[in-house]
């Protein structure tokens, strides 16, 4: 997306271990559950919350509900934004602005809102290891820790160097992920509330202009 929602430890500690190239077999089983438990749904509706944290600045913080089916997006954040993608085209409404931006649909983009965005690529782009259980909001999860599985040269191009997955222990469902770059930015996203196979309408995933009296169009469309 044009905003992604869609975004550390001892590095010095860690780092050694993720050079050699470490593919933890307890971390892939973790990994492999979470992956086939998304694979198995057709829609879901999720409440989160998601901090962008920059040193010496105060944090960006925004929550909202996201619903997915097939490659179909719904977004609405306490950031001002609503965005609809049925899969071909990407409305993005500016409530403050009452204006909406429009644009060809890009699946690499339509991942950057996708829950199970590091899970579908772990198996290739990452290593990782399991960092033992955490409980969050009274949910204890797994820790797993994935690393982007680059040469050292391609890692200076690289600004993601750390991944963290709090997996829920018990039904393998995706909790809470935490990005670090190296600038020390970090992104966190949390769930709070997650819905599996939930009915939802295809029109729920397309910009209707007639709902948004006034809404100035721009189509940045080729």
């Amino acid at each position: 997306m044009k905003k992604g929602i869609l975004t550390l430890l001892t590095f010095v500690f860690f780092g050694n271990v993720f050079a050699q190239g470490t593919k933890d077999p307890k971390a892939k089983a973790v990994l492999d559950k979470a992956l086939n438990n998304f694979n198995s749904l057709n829609s879901f509706s999720a409440d989160f919350s998601f901090v962008k944290h920059v040193p010496s600045l105060d944090d960006e913080t925004y929550s909202g509900n996201v619903k997915f089916k097939d490659k179909k997006v719904y977004l609405n954040s306490s950031d001002g934004r609503e965005v609809f993608n049925d899969g071909k085209t990407l409305s993005i409404y500016y409530k403050e602005d009452n204006e909406v931006n429009i644009y060809t649909s890009d699946p690499e983009q339509n991942d950057d809102f996708a829950i199970d965005k590091y899970l579908k690529s772990y198996q290739d782009d990452y290593k990782y290891i399991h960092m033992g259980e955490e409980t969050i909001n009274g949910v204890v999860c797994d820790l797993i820790e994935l690393s982007p599985d680059k040469s050292a040269e391609e890692m200076k191009k690289q600004s993601v160097f750390k991944i963290k997955l709090f997996i829920n222990h018990a039904n393998g469902m995706l909790v809470k992920w935490k990005i670090f770059e190296k600038s020390g930015i970090t992104y966190t996203t949390s769930i709070s509330k997650f819905e599996p196979n939930v009915s939802l309408n295809d029109n729920t995933f397309i910009f209707n202009k007639a709902k948004f009296p006034g809404v100035e169009v721009i189509d940045m469309r080729e």
